[in-house]
């Protein structure tokens, strides 16, 4: 029996085997970006939260106009200088630390969109 609806899956793999390989390699970087985006959101969105406090307080402590709000909806991704800034108005510093593996993350699971 049929209800007339398509699950989430079935629409994610019929778009997916639709697109080209170029459209395929552009939704795939855009969908990184997007994730990229949302991690750095968190990570200045918990370690305000942590320091007590407000964006525009964070903002002020950082020489910043008010743009807290924009990075913690993922909305604008900070330049270096900023992130540098905010973390030392949070009394911390920027740092890069290495993975756990030789490749970097691992890539966003394509199994919902690549089954066929």
């Amino acid at each position: 029996m049929t209800t007339g609806y398509i699950t989430l899956e079935e629409s994610q793999a019929a778009s997916w085997a639709a697109m080209t390989p170029e459209e395929q390699a552009e939704y795939k970087a855009a969908y990184a970006e997007a994730g990229v985006r949302m991690h750095l959101a968190e990570l200045v969105h918990n370690a305000r939260t942590a320091a007590g406090l407000s964006q525009t307080a964070l903002a002020l402590r950082a020489g910043t106009k008010q743009t807290i709000s924009a990075i913690e909806r993922g909305a604008r991704v900070p330049g270096g200088l900023m992130l540098e800034n905010n973390a030392q108005a949070l009394g911390m510093h920027l740092a890069f630390q290495p993975n756990d593996t030789e490749a970097g993350p691992a890539p966003a699971d394509e199994s919902a969109t690549t089954a066929g």
